[in-house]
């Protein structure tokens, strides 16, 4: 779940790849995509912008 980009630690959800500067939402993430099959967009509007896309 953990990645390194510089200076910033970053937390990706293992079930959609969202990418979060917090381990808790990261967390949160994953356990709403298992349970639902889905992302939530409450959820999802904490993630950060991927430089790999």
């Amino acid at each position: 779940m953990v990645g390194a980009r510089g200076d910033l630690s970053i937390y990706r959800c293992e079930e959609c790849d969202l990418e979060f500067e917090e381990r808790i939402w990261a967390q949160r993430c994953e356990d709403h995509d298992r349970k639902y099959q889905a992302c939530s967009i409450d959820i999802a509007r904490h993630a950060v912008m991927s430089k790999n896309t």
